[in-house]
């Protein structure tokens, strides 16, 4: 199958959202980063599809454990089949943390390493792959599982309005642990109460905040590339999606000064004054003063870029650093950028 283009999911509101596959939605977000060379969407999904009714079977065949020793399982049907799932990934699957991932210098420059189609090529996953994976295979089944974020990671929740049973799932250890919400309070960073709120961690994601949470992982492994407009781009969205997450806006606002810094260092001496017409919102959930930033730094980056700019301006301007030539401009005024960006 074709992958929706995440820029389409972006778009959409949470109900609409909500009836896509979680796993589509993380390929989605994963497609066309370094490290996705060899993605088939068929057949991680039919990977996904092939686990889930293993699973099914598997919950099936041990039912009885339960029937016969419901203490034994915390007299919740919801524990066990969890249990199941767990068991049946990491024992029958592969399916299994990698710490020393997380240890790499180069970790967020694979996407393999972030989303779910390098567990299901049978590498080792982290806390970004592991937990939308169990909930992707979950949801199949029919469970109510929900991802939760807190201070540098990701869990699993099993949350059921019906019957108001609710426990935490933690996707990167052996077995099943379900640890309350007070341990991820100071695992695996402590972490505050208003830094909770601030964030909104510890909370079940929206369909929109689980994008959000694809698209933040997506900035991760753009910005460790040194591709700092597709970084802005996906937090961008990442912030439009999930407001409350003031995380998203502190990334973006890092990748966006890191990419000036890197386009000033590209800028010959005299370099015009650039002012841009803001073209149509891209990000509305975002200060205009944000968004006019974004477009300032893509039209110098495109400026730059521009071949007859770089032979008839800026070589010139690097020749004679002490003087403008009098053919290149001393402001530029850019009322198209999307037409700017068409001529590179």
């Amino acid at each position: 199958m074709a992958l929706p283009d995440w820029s389409d999911l972006a778009r959409l509101s949470g109900a609409e959202l909500a009836t896509h596959d979680l796993a589509v939605v993380n390929l989605a977000c994963a497609a066309g980063l370094p490290g996705t060379v060899t993605l088939d969407p068929d057949r991680c999904l039919a990977t996904v599809a092939s686990w889930a009714a293993h699973v099914a079977r598997e919950t099936e065949r041990a039912k009885h454990q339960f029937a016969s020793d419901r203490a034994a399982f915390h007299d919740s049907w919801a524990y066990f089949r969890v249990l199941v799932l767990a068991t049946v990934l990491q024992e029958d699957c592969g399916v299994r943390y990698d710490p020393a991932l997380v240890d790499r210098d180069d970790f967020f420059k694979d996407a393999a390493n972030l989303f779910i189609h390098g567990v299901l090529a049978g590498k080792g996953g982290t806390c970004s792959s592991l937990p939308p994976l169990y909930v992707a295979i979950g949801r199949r089944l029919g469970y109510p599982l929900k991802l939760v974020q807190t201070n540098s990671h990701l869990f699993a929740r099993w949350e059921e309005p019906a019957t108001s049973e609710r426990f935490n799932i933690e996707c990167t250890s052996r077995g099943l642990n379900c640890h309350g919400d007070d341990y991820y309070l100071n695992w695996p960073v402590p972490t505050t109460p208003p830094e909770v709120e601030r964030c909104g961690w510890l909370q079940s994601q929206t369909p929109r905040e689980e994008l959000a949470g694809f698209l933040a992982t997506r900035g991760h492994c753009w910005l460790d590339n040194q591709r700092f407009r597709d970084a802005a781009a996906a937090y961008a969205w990442a912030s439009s999606l999930a407001p409350r997450h003031s995380g998203y806006a502190t990334c973006l606002a890092a990748t966006l000064n890191d990419w000036r810094t890197h386009l000033e260092r590209a800028m010959p001496p005299h370099f015009p004054r650039v002012t841009v017409h803001l073209p149509q919102r891209r990000f509305p959930e975002l200060a205009v003063t944000r968004e006019a930033e974004i477009v300032h730094l893509e039209v110098i980056e495109d400026l730059l870029g521009n071949p007859l700019h770089q032979r008839d301006w800026w070589a010139p301007l690097w020749r004679q650093p002490h003087v403008r030539p009098p053919h290149v401009p001393s402001q530029i005024t850019v009322r198209d950028p999307a037409a700017l960006r068409s001529l590179r």
